[in-house]
């Protein structure tokens, strides 16, 4: 009922994809998202709606236990489903544990204590099911192990790609730095500003991914409530530093509540009433579950062994995985990924086109694209000329105006790290670009 009850927050929190995401502006999204049918979905303008209320409808059917081993299954399966269609216009690393998670899961014996399916046994009559007990601990203890083996990959690619200079190198200054413009606080510049402070920033963020793992090694409630105010404290760090809010992944850290005092204090107050509940047995889990658990295990050592990330199924925990070998080289970066484009129409001040095309998905980065294209190029390749068609399309569509062509300037960021503040934008103007011309060509 609570994983039920955070899924459905989660999933209202997030909303359902944007319908009606034109093919032309659809992403490469890898192998496993590269289908027809899926860009369909994705360029439909209903479906991905229709997906994500299927969705909601079958985690509050599992949250009721009613067939709920089905159900969880159908959860599983339409999560699936909203995130192959959601990678069609974005990454989903905010998705792709989350969603091997409830895989997982769907070994777990659900609907034999308080539920629908166990009210509709006893009323037909039909015995308890006898299981083993540690499969029920499965609901608990999936959660902990999936974001452990995730942490564990995390800590391995940022070691392996950056080397003990992620740590010694304070490269956590760096990203909070990248995601200040979305961060909940400004505190993340401060610890920028300082070495010191930068380092033990990344030598806690590694020490906790790397040592997550061994909560499945813990039975107690209160040392689990510990693991679970690490990860908490990990999570709220993206989020504060970086803006970086992940709803799914907050869920998964239900299972680390103090669920066994939560239990006996309620056969307290149900003591004398009838409770459902299947005869248990000890011995350890079944052999197919043991399997399921040990091949994602196993795979996920081989993938960030290789580095492969194949959307949404496969990662190597990669993000933020990166450093700089000084603040010199990491200002010339910043400024050309952190460039604010400014648009405007020639000779119409009046219209703030920026904000219609930030409306229209995808639109920024594909003039964006045209401009350097065109700067390094003096033409556009084909896949930037059918984006740009798009774009213009949509725009008509939803503006009943043409836009032929944009003043286009950008502020580049910049980071003094004396203060631990940003300095004043170098702006540079880039002239006029002809999209009716490009879009044409």
């Amino acid at each position: 009922m609570a994983l039920a009850t955070g899924l459905v927050w989660a999933l209202m929190y997030t909303g359902p994809v944007e319908p009606g995401f034109p093919l032309a502006l659809q992403r490469d999204a890898g192998p496993l998202a590269n289908w027809s049918w899926l860009h369909t979905l994705a360029a439909h303008d209903r479906a991905t709606i229709w997906i994500h209320g299927a969705l909601i409808g079958a985690v509050a059917v599992f949250g009721a236990g009613l067939f709920s081993r089905a159900a969880v299954v159908a959860v599983a399966a339409l999560t699936l489903l909203q995130t192959l269609v959601l990678l069609q216009r974005q990454s989903t690393h905010d998705w792709g544990l989350p969603l091997a998670t409830l895989f997982l899961l769907t070994i777990v014996p659900w609907g034999d204590g308080l539920s629908v399916d166990a009210a509709w046994r006893r009323y037909r009559g039909r015995p308890e099911p006898v299981r083993v007990a540690t499969e029920y601990g499965l609901a608990v203890w999936i959660p902990g192990f999936a974001m452990g083996v995730a942490f564990l990959a995390a800590a391995f690619a940022k070691l392996d790609s950056s080397g003990l200079a992620w740590i010694t190198g304070g490269a956590a200054r760096y990203h909070f730095v990248t995601d200040a413009g979305q961060a909940r606080v400004d505190w993340g510049l401060d610890v920028a500003a300082n070495l010191w402070l930068a380092q033990l920033a990344s030598f806690g963020a590694v020490t906790i991914e790397v040592l997550f793992i061994l909560n499945i090694l813990v039975g107690g409630w209160a040392m689990r409530l510990l693991f679970g105010i690490a990860a908490a404290g990990l999570l709220a760090g993206f989020l504060l530093f970086q803006g970086v809010f992940w709803p799914m992944w907050w869920v998964l850290l239900l299972a680390f509540l103090p669920w066994a005092p939560a239990v006996r204090a309620a056969n307290g107050l149900w003591r004398d009433a009838e409770v459902s509940g299947s005869e248990t047995e000890s011995g350890w889990l079944r052999s197919w579950q043991v399997a399921v658990l040990s091949v994602f295990a196993l795979q996920q050592v081989v993938f960030s062994g290789i580095r492969l990330e194949m959307e949404p199924l496969i990662s190597d925990y990669g993000m933020y995985s990166w450093t700089y070998g000084s603040t010199r080289e990491f200002d010339e970066y910043f400024a050309d990924k952190r460039r604010i484009w400014r648009f405007e129409i020639p000779g119409d001040p009046t219209v703030d086109v920026a904000e219609r095309l930030s409306d229209i998905p995808g639109s920024t980065d594909v003039i964006t694209t045209a401009i350097r294209e065109q700067r390094t190029m003096a033409r556009l390749t084909d896949p930037t000329r059918e984006a740009v068609r798009a774009v213009l399309d949509a725009y008509q569509r939803r503006y009943h105006e043409s836009l032929v062509a944009l003043h286009v300037s950008a502020d580049e960021p910049r980071f003094d790290w004396a203060s631990g503040r940003f300095a004043a934008d170098r702006r540079s103007d880039y002239g006029i670009l002809p999209l009716g011309t490009l879009s044409t060509d």
